[in-house]
């Protein structure tokens, strides 16, 4: 679902949709942090993303839709993928790349961050896996 993070963006797959996210947000806690929520209450997942220049939603249950908005212009889709699947798929992408994550994602203007972003992403993925 992540790609490695490079030069400040990462993109996100979901079915067909390749969509990025920037370094201007904590997107490790975000997306973790929604994921948590909607499993622990059988919520929809829900969390939105500045990607510079334009914006996009994310809401996942039984299935996904991502809304879309650049300007005036607001499309949807629906992706037949679950929030819990999601769910594992981000576990799986932060953990793999957790150093890129830490470090190269908001810390290189943050120095000395890095060792605490690293333990803050690997304590909500575990809390996540513990859902799942």
């Amino acid at each position: 679902m992540l790609s490695r993070p490079e030069h400040g963006w990462s993109d996100i797959c979901i079915g067909e949709h390749r969509l990025r996210v920037s370094y201007i947000e904590p997107v490790p806690e975000m997306l973790l942090m929604t994921f948590i929520r909607a499993l622990s209450t059988n919520a929809a997942a829900d969390v939105t993303f500045d990607a510079e220049g334009w914006t996009w939603r994310l809401e996942s249950d039984a299935v996904t839709r991502l809304t879309i908005m650049d300007g005036d212009a607001t499309e949807t889709y629906t992706v037949t993928v679950s929030a819990r699947e999601l769910a594992q798929e981000a576990v799986d992408d932060f953990q793999r790349d957790l150093e890129a994550w830490s470090s190269d994602w908001n810390c290189r203007h943050r120095p000395g961050q890095a060792a605490t972003e690293r333990a803050k992403i690997a304590r909500l993925c575990k809390q996540l896996e513990g859902l799942l």
